[in-house]
């Protein structure tokens, strides 16, 4: 409640990481490799350097409410994070660290749709490409990608037509097989059309 941050050492010796954190620390949560120590406490997570304690990054979730649970992926590339409006936020944890200001963030609302700001999955269309208002052909023509036309991709779900479409950050689809897509576009979370 004080805002500090200990850790034991192997003989059970208490060692203070962190004294007087910007939040009174509620829960914590260590990243698989050690490195990291996420520390959260109302609407504020902060990522610590768990060797010095030093603050690496601060995330402000005040538009979400309290924050009521932590946890790093099992490969370390995501912080999980809680919270009163419900359903999930998910952060960079890598990027976070290193570039606070350029960490991902996926969020989900309290319907439970999915949204991911991605700036590195980014779609071209080789082609004129048709975009629809949902994830398959059966839904209304809403635009199209001229040739060599990129777009941001935010996410993607399997179509009514059996096709991988990929949703634009302006709410509208492309299907994936007439667009060319970057590697990292594989990996973008799966929404609700």
């Amino acid at each position: 409640g004080d805002g500090d941050v200990w850790t034991w050492d192997v003989a059970g010796n208490p060692v203070p990481l962190a004294e007087e954190l910007a939040v009174p620390v509620t829960m914590l949560a260590v990243h698989p490799n050690g490195t990291l120590i996420a520390a959260a406490g109302e609407s504020t997570v902060l990522l610590l350097d768990a060797t010095t304690g030093a603050s690496l990054a601060t995330l402000d979730l005040s538009a979400s409410g309290v924050v009521h649970s932590i946890a790093f992926s099992a490969d370390g590339a995501l912080l999980a994070v809680g919270a009163d409006t419900g359903g999930v936020q998910l952060f960079n944890a890598t990027a976070a660290a290193a570039e606070p200001e350029t960490a991902a963030e996926t969020t989900t609302s309290t319907t439970g749709t999915t949204t991911t700001t991605a700036a590195t999955c980014i779609i071209s269309a080789p082609n004129n490409a048709n975009l629809r208002s949902g994830p398959g052909t059966n839904f209304d023509r809403a635009g199209s990608l001229a040739a060599g036309q990129s777009a941001e991709v935010d996410g993607q779900a399997a179509g009514s037509d059996g096709m991988t479409w990929f949703r634009l950050t302006d709410g509208t689809w492309a299907r994936s097989d007439v667009v060319s897509a970057a590697a990292e576009c594989a990996s973008v979370p799966a929404v609700e059309g």
